[in-house]
């Protein structure tokens, strides 16, 4: 019983920290559109400017990663349990 606990409790550890990576890599991509948004860019030369707009542009979007193309990681699917009901 204690080596399925130690097993068990492993697995969750394991699922956390990978989850948190993909958390942070979410939280980072975020906060580069922010940072840049409350940058004073209408000081900056016009050619910076057009580089911080398309920066802006392409950072809106989060930034994810897919894991085989079937899971985010982020905290919100680390908390997801998803139950399902299989009939045969």
């Amino acid at each position: 019983m204690i080596v399925s606990f130690l097993f068990v409790f492993g697995h969750f550890g394991h699922m956390f920290f990978y989850n948190y990576l993909g958390q942070k890599v979410i939280d980072h991509s975020s906060d580069v559109f922010h940072r840049i948004y409350n940058v004073q860019w209408y000081i900056a030369p016009l050619k910076a400017q057009k580089l911080l707009l398309l920066m802006m542009q392409r950072s809106m979007r989060h930034c994810t990663i897919v894991v085989n193309g079937l899971f985010i990681p982020s905290f919100e699917g680390f908390a997801t349990v998803k139950f399902g009901l299989y009939i045969i």
